[in-house]
């Protein structure tokens, strides 16, 4: 059985899709199966890019993808079960200019502002107020853009026999 990851849109922030569709199941050890299959897949894309007072231009940019797959087969006296699971991630830095010592510690500052603001959010909480504190003494830093975008897709496939 080959179950697919359908194609998605990451311009679009948390996009769900969930697909059925029936399969003719076969029999396991002589007495009627039922099947099953599911998949999910997670990618995550952010990038972060900073201008400093000098015009130096840094971006980071940050992917993870992680897909996970289970089968199963359950007859009267036999089950199976497989699962699958993988995942990838990868970092890129890319740095147009010299960077000063100050300036590393204001791009780390507003790193870790950022993050912080991030967890806030995902608690319930609003970082924002914390968020314009920890920008304000950030003199080397003249604007920033940060960008996320998040997917997850899932499918499942039922059958029983008959």
């Amino acid at each position: 059985m080959r179950l697919g990851f359908p194609q998605s849109d990451l311009g679009r922030q948390d996009v769900y899709k969930f697909a059925t569709r029936q399969n003719t199941p076969h029999r396991l050890g002589g007495q009627p199966a039922q099947q099953s299959a599911t998949a999910a897949r997670f990618r995550s894309r952010t990038s972060l890019t900073v201008e400093t007072a000098e015009g130096d231009r840094i971006t980071i940019s940050l992917n993870a993808d992680a897909r996970l797959a289970t089968t199963s087969r359950i007859g009267l006296s036999h089950s199976e079960q497989t699962d699958h699971a993988s995942s990838s991630t990868s970092a890129r830095v890319s740095v147009q200019g010299e960077l000063s010592e100050a300036e590393l510690g204001d791009i780390t500052k507003l790193i870790d502002a950022l993050g912080t603001t991030t967890n806030s959010q995902s608690n319930g909480t609003s970082g924002l107020d914390n968020l314009e504190k920890s920008l304000s003494g950030l003199d080397t830093i003249a604007q920033f853009q940060l960008s996320h975008r998040q997917t997850i897709e899932v499918g499942a496939v039922f059958s029983v026999a008959a």
